[in-house]
């Protein structure tokens, strides 16, 4: 197992994660953290960062997509039990 994860945002509207050890981070898996503005990215980077998504060199796993808000609820639920990794995309009905 390797990778890393980065956590941008508090899940479910806390700060922390309970029962949550370092020592559970299996051999070969980073955690970091990311607080910054939008604006504290270099413009270069995420330029780059664009352009391996639109090439396909970079994906997103897509646990679910939920149509319009009233599916907003049920999208946090699908984040809130982690039954199914990857995110949780909500569309808006034009």
């Amino acid at each position: 197992m390797h990778g890393t994860v980065c956590f941008t945002g508090a899940p479910a509207g806390g700060w922390s994660i309970p029962d949550l050890t370092p020592f559970m981070i299996p051999s070969g898996v980073r955690l970091t953290s990311y607080a910054g503005e939008a604006a504290d990215l270099p413009s270069d980077l995420f330029a780059r960062r664009l352009q391996a998504l639109v090439e396909g060199r970079l994906t997103t796993p897509v646990a679910k997509v939920y149509h319009g808000l009233e599916q907003v609820g049920d999208a946090q639920a699908g984040v809130e039990s982690g039954a199914i990794p990857g995110k949780h995309v909500v569309v808006l009905n034009d």
